[in-house]
C-alpha cells in the first residue's frame, strides 16, 4: 500500500484550529538573530502521537515528550535548536502557562 499525501499551503499552522509562532531568543548564541524557538499550538487538546529513538540514552526533552504523549493528547509542541541552560520541564511548564494549559499538555 502506497499512502497518498497532499501538500497544503501554510505549513504546520495551516489546519484549522492550529496556531504557530517562532522567536529568536539566543538559545545557542545570544548574539544570533535566527529563529531558534517555535511553538505549535492546538486551540484545544487534540489526538497526538510521536516517534522516538530506541537508543538507551535519551535527552531530557525526548523523555519528557514521550511521557506527556502517553496520555494521547497535547495542546502545544515546543521545538528548539538546543537547550544548554533551560531544562525541558521548565520550558514545557512555561509554554503550558503561556497558553493556559496544564503542563502535561505541552511537549
Amino acid at each position: 500500500m502506497d499512502p497518498q499525501f497532499t501538500k497544503i499551503k501554510g505549513g504546520v499552522g495551516a489546519p484549522l484550529g492550529f496556531l504557530t509562532s517562532a522567536v529568536s531568543c539566543g538559545i545557542k548564541n545570544p548574539d544570533a538573530t535566527r529563529l531558534d524557538l517555535a511553538l505549535i499550538l492546538s486551540e484545544s487538546p487534540c489526538v497526538s502521537a510521536g516517534t522516538f529513538t530506541t537508543n538507551r540514552v535519551k535527552a531530557a526533552p525526548v523523555k519528557l515528550s514521550h511521557a506527556h504523549l502517553r496520555r494521547g493528547e497535547l495542546r502545544a509542541i515546543i521545538a528548539n535548536s538546543g537547550l544548554p541552560l533551560i531544562s525541558a520541564d521548565t520550558l514545557a511548564e512555561a509554554a503550558a502557562t503561556a497558553v493556559a494549559a496544564r503542563p502535561k499538555l505541552a511537549a
